[in-house]
């Protein structure tokens, strides 16, 4: 991205992460927000007691570590909804239609869909924490959709959102001149 704390950055005058947390912060009983430990006294600052912040003692070992992590430090829970933090876009009313699909679900990982095509977030029963407490590297829980694709239910979106991280400026220009 060319910049040491993406998440940081302003979309609307707002941080980007912020504007991840606030689309998910009414549609969950927690949010667990997961960062190094260069930035953990921004963060826990910008979250304003809504939520948990988290160190990933590991962030260089990839998002596989720091989803890992927030699970671990997560109240027991019927289910981990995972959203990566640069995916501002994704709205609320998207994440609370998977909320309202993982409880008729009955145990089956959810996911968004748009297009025949799937994004972010997921939620992933209690049966999967296992699995995404071993996660490490770049694996994000795609390898977990995988192993138990019999298990996955797919749910139907409106929302292009659920596909856009801000990886790279362009990513973040677009974004920023897109609202």
């Amino acid at each position: 991205m060319g910049v040491l704390d993406k998440l940081m950055l302003p979309v609307s005058g707002i941080p980007l992460l912020r504007r991840t947390v606030d689309s998910v912060l009414h549609c969950v009983d927690e949010v667990v927000v997961v960062v190094s430990a260069e930035r953990s006294d921004e963060v826990v600052e910008l979250m304003e007691s809504d939520g948990i912040v988290v160190v990933n003692p590991r962030p260089e070992d990839g998002i596989g570590s720091s989803i890992a992590a927030g699970v671990r430090s997560a109240s027991e829970s019927r289910g981990y909804l995972v959203l990566p933090g640069d995916m501002p876009l994704v709205l609320s009313e998207t994440i609370s239609k998977l909320v309202a699909s993982f409880v008729a679900a009955q145990d089956k990982i959810v996911v968004p869909v748009r297009d025949g095509r799937r994004g972010q977030p997921a939620i992933f029963p209690h049966w999967a924490k296992v699995d995404l407490c071993t996660l490490n590297g770049d694996s994000d829980g795609v390898a977990i959709t995988r192993q138990h694709a019999e298990r996955v239910v797919g749910v139907q979106v409106s929302d292009s959102g659920i596909w856009r991280d801000i990886d790279r400026p362009d990513d973040y220009h677009a974004l920023v001149s897109s609202l």
